[in-house]
């Protein structure tokens, strides 16, 4: 089986990492072809702080990719919104149906709000 080709991941293959409430890589969009097809089916929710795209997946896992852009600020700031926006899906992820792939893009109006 090739792993490149692979985009199915069955709840049993999940691999329990040291750290019990880790963020996984296989809950993440990495690929530049799947942020395109979140992008191109155009579903979207929005309000003063971010942009949530959606679509399904057909995976047994609802996964999550962020897209801050330097309009945001510099790298310290984009990382510091990367980690409370994966940390955030980490702890609703439960809650959250399955199958879904989500992409979070912030907004450049609030990020004076993000507590240091």
């Amino acid at each position: 089986m090739n792993k490149s080709n692979d985009n199915s991941v069955a709840p049993s293959l999940i691999k329990r990492s040291k750290k019990a409430f880790g963020f996984q890589a296989c809950f993440r969009i990495k690929k530049s072809n799947d942020f395109t097809a979140v992008f191109l089916e155009n579903k979207r929710i929005s309000d003063q702080a971010m942009i949530l795209y959606g679509i399904k997946n057909n995976l047994a896992i609802t996964r999550i990719g962020l897209a801050v852009g330097s309009r945001i600020g510099g790298a310290v700031l984009r990382n510091r919104y990367k980690r409370l926006l994966r940390e955030a899906f980490r702890t609703v992820r439960g809650d959250m149906p399955d199958g879904l792939d989500l992409v979070v893009v912030p907004q450049k109006k609030i990020h004076a709000n993000v507590p240091f």
